[in-house]
């Protein structure tokens, strides 16, 4: 006989990407839970304004998610805010464990569960999320058209991040963790063709102050002390993705990407 299964698929992940697997799946008749987690946790509900995502001009972050949780449940979707904390084999039943101790069988689970920035301990980092901290230049970058703004990083994100920055901002700081960037040697060539950027090496952030937005940045570079006047700061040092629960089941690389 064959097992029933409800939840016949369980998806892993409230953002865009879960959302958007959790909708397809409960259109085309299957019985779909969708773990989101905490709903405004994703990357996307930390924006003031999306601008360039097709139908949604001037849509917050918040309300996108809503909007779109909204959607699945009409669809039929169970929407579940909880996490996976961990999932197991057996035969080829999966048993996934949630943060409040909840157990789903399923033969399918879809893993979209994102990243997130890697943050360090920064003073005044978390009390400027949201106004003026962000790790999305193509998201608020507009937001800060004609200031300054600080960029902190050395890959491939941060210098592209500089890079669209340099045509909105009067003024972009890149703060280098190391003497020297990472990014490709063509992206670097393009960021120092603009002469509105500011090249700083070796720096260590200090703190992050303002009244009721950011207004200023304290660091070191090379060593001696540095405060730069800034309206936005863009945090570039890479993304940790959400997937500990998957070891050791599924082949990790070394940054805990999927591979």
């Amino acid at each position: 006989m064959k097992r029933h299964f409800d939840p016949e698929i369980v998806v892993c992940g409230g953002g865009p990407a879960g959302g958007t697997a959790a909708l397809y799946a409960a259109r085309i008749g299957r019985r779909v839970t969708l773990l989101t987690g905490n709903p405004y946790g994703s990357l996307i509900a930390a924006n003031r304004e999306i601008d360039n995502f097709p139908g949604t001009p001037g849509l917050d972050g918040v309300r996108f998610i809503e909007q779109l949780h909204r959607q699945c449940a009409d669809a039929g979707v169970t929407l579940v805010q909880q996490h996976a904390v961990s999932l197991e084999l057996e035969n080829r039943v999966k048993i996934l464990r949630t943060d409040a101790a909840r157990t789903f069988e399923t033969p399918v689970v879809i893993v979209a569960i994102g990243t997130r920035p890697l943050r360090p301990p920064i003073p005044g980092l978390d009390t400027f999320w949201g106004r003026g901290v962000s790790v999305c230049a193509w998201c608020d970058g507009a937001l800060h058209r004609g200031r300054s703004v600080a960029v902190y990083g050395g890959g491939n994100t941060a210098y592209i991040s500089v890079r669209l920055l340099s045509r909105l901002a009067k003024d972009v700081h890149l703060l280098l963790p190391k003497r020297a960037g990472t990014a490709f040697q063509a992206v670097q060539s393009q960021v120092a063709e603009a002469t509105n950027v500011h090249v700083h090496q070796e720096v260590e952030v200090l703190a992050l102050e303002g009244q009721t937005h950011l207004a200023s940045v304290h660091l070191k570079t090379a060593g001696q002390p540095l405060t730069l006047g800034i309206d936005g700061f863009f945090l570039a040092l890479g993304q940790k993705p959400h997937t500990d629960f998957l070891r050791p089941l599924v082949d990790l690389d070394a940054a805990g990407y999927i591979k």
